[in-house]
């Protein structure tokens, strides 16, 4: 199938009933990709910096920190979030049509979107993962805690309205930038070029590496492959994005629940 060029009239790009391209209508850059995925630790080390002297007065002060202030926490995200949107808007308006909807796939049906994006990210939250680290927490009896040891780093001590504002973020933000970069510009992208199990994999497995946590990795690429086939199966993000916000606020709850 040809590429359509940017900007191309609809009605030359075949559309489906969403009126969603073809994931494999335009193969994105991989370079602006990896270059999405640079710019976002850099940038997201440098709003890290600059957030720790203003709330510490010094960067060294936060080495010696076992968890992150929200305002750090928050500039941090922003930092990374802001690299992936970047190369996101790139390839949409380079080699896409400049629609987040008919390149990406971002759309929701909430009828269907909905429900089925509850049921996944409940499901892999309270069952697939305590099943995926049965064997781990039988042979150790602190996994548990070495497992969650992550998330009580990000929330840190926030209370009240730090940890709804770190909440928000983990729970809308992260899903909404995240399902966009992996499984709307990556995924299609990958897929386009080789195919969707090659897609599939590589992209779930870049979701977990990104997130840079050892004992939290297998689960999170065996989540990341969930929500890729997902995209692939309904051509849009709109239940991976509601899955995802189901996964991470479940999280975010139990910590305020019982305590962090």
């Amino acid at each position: 199938m040809a590429e359509p060029s940017p900007g191309e009239p609809e009605e030359n790009n075949p559309l489906d009933d969403n009126g969603i391209a073809d994931p494999r209508s335009v193969k994105y850059k991989v370079t602006s990709i990896i270059l999405g995925i640079v710019a976002g630790f850099i940038l997201s080390s440098l709003f890290t910096f600059i957030a720790a002297e203003l709330e510490y007065g010094s960067i060294r002060k936060l080495a010696g920190a076992t968890s992150l202030s929200p305002p750090v926490t928050i500039a941090s995200l922003l930092g990374l979030w802001a690299g992936l949107l970047v190369a996101v808007m790139h390839e949409r308006d380079s080699r896409g049509t400049g629609s987040l909807v008919r390149d990406f796939g971002f759309k929701f049906r909430w009828k269907t979107d909905l429900p089925l994006g509850v049921a996944v990210g409940l499901g892999s939250q309270i069952v697939l993962l305590p099943l995926i680290y049965l064997p781990f927490q039988l042979n150790d009896p602190h996994f548990d805690t070495k497992l969650s040891k992550p998330a009580r780093e990000l929330v840190g001590s926030a209370q009240g309205f730090n940890l709804l504002l770190i909440g928000i973020f983990v729970a809308i933000g992260a899903p909404l930038v995240e399902e966009l970069f992996f499984r709307g510009l990556m995924l299609r992208s990958l897929d386009a070029y080789i195919g969707p199990i090659g897609g599939i994999a590589i992209s779930a497995v870049v979701f977990g590496l990104l997130h840079a946590e050892t004992i939290q990795l297998l689960g999170l690429v065996i989540f990341g492959a969930i929500q890729a086939f997902m995209a692939l199966k309904l051509n849009r993000l709109g239940a991976g994005i509601i899955s995802h916000a189901t996964f991470n606020g479940i999280a975010v709850i139990s910590l305020a629940i019982v305590g962090h």
